[in-house]
């Protein structure tokens, strides 16, 4: 975990070696970066989910989400939960 002093550190060392006046357009670059990395991601999974083995996957996660054994673990779980709340 990085604590306060070492942000501080990071933060000097970045000012002294591009200066004031760099920084604002590295900011900029970094966000511009961040921006694109983003949408590449949202385009790929919006891919995914149109692509046939997205259907094929989400009718799979359906039918285990709708099978009668975990209807039971379910209630299962919210059994033991009731439990520890009584407790």
């Amino acid at each position: 975990m990085i604590g306060s002093s070492e942000i501080f550190l990071i933060i000097l060392a970045i000012v002294v070696l591009f200066g004031p006046k760099k920084l604002p357009e590295l900011a900029r670059g970094f966000g511009k970066a961040m921006r694109e990395f983003q949408k590449a991601t949202d385009d790929i999974k919006k891919e995914i989910s149109q692509s046939e083995i997205g259907q094929e996957f989400e009718k799979a996660k359906n039918q285990i989400e709708d099978s009668p054994v975990i209807e039971n673990i379910k209630k299962e779980i919210d059994e033991i939960k009731d439990n520890l709340k009584a407790k």
